[in-house]
């Protein structure tokens, strides 16, 4: 697993193709009240392709504190066997600072960004119709318990497929820590269904 992978052998990937899931309200924040808002664009409001000249196009950072308690829930949630998981003097006798953070967790810490809809409000995509289509994770360093990570989120693609049917929107966190050192990569692709035009320079088979 990726818990033993190190800066020196290079990075650990995690790819997985999800099964469709869809957004239809907005997702509170879990602390301080915040409120993840998105902006409904139904279909009679944008009857145009994606827009690809946001490639590039960088989104808010935020920072986040990795806790101890919320590690250990995920990790049960997860199914997370392994004690340094869970327990601190397990994770001590690993050879480790604190708890590690268990793989995928990144993701939800993305998700808790007040920022995490300015991805789909910058794009006028259609919260009540796309998929998740792709997550993946490439790691270059450890996480553990008590880090400052702040993650930098950019619109890394914008394309089409089948003639404008599919519109494809690919997004990609850099995830790094207090040392500035680079922890994660993170990517995720999310489709919708197209009006149908192809939209040239975007366009893939």
């Amino acid at each position: 697993g990726c818990k033993a992978q190190s800066a020196a052998n290079g990075p650990c990937h995690w790819q997985g193709l999800l099964a469709p899931q869809r957004f239809l309200s907005p997702r509170p924040h879990a602390r301080a009240g915040i409120v993840n808002t998105f902006l409904i664009h139904p279909l009679s409001e944008r009857n145009e392709m994606l827009d690809t000249s946001l490639r590039g196009k960088k989104l808010p950072a935020h920072t986040f504190e990795v806790e101890k308690g919320r590690l250990r829930f995920f990790a049960k949630a997860t199914g997370q066997t392994d004690p340094v998981y869970t327990d601190e003097a397990a994770a001590h006798r690993a050879g480790y600072p604190s708890l590690p953070v268990p793989p995928t967790f990144f993701f939800c810490m993305g998700m808790e960004s007040p920022h995490f809809h300015d991805f789909h409000n910058a794009l006028r995509l259609n919260m009540q119709r796309i998929l998740h289509g792709e997550q993946s994770f490439v790691y270059h360093r450890m996480a553990f318990a008590g880090d400052r990570l702040t993650f930098e989120p950019e619109i890394a693609d914008v394309y089409d497929k089948r003639n404008g049917a599919l519109e494809f929107a690919v997004k990609h966190t850099r995830v790094t820590n207090a040392r500035g050192e680079h922890v994660a990569d993170l990517r995720e692709v999310l489709v919708q269904p197209g009006n149908g035009r192809a939209s040239g320079a975007g366009a893939q088979a």
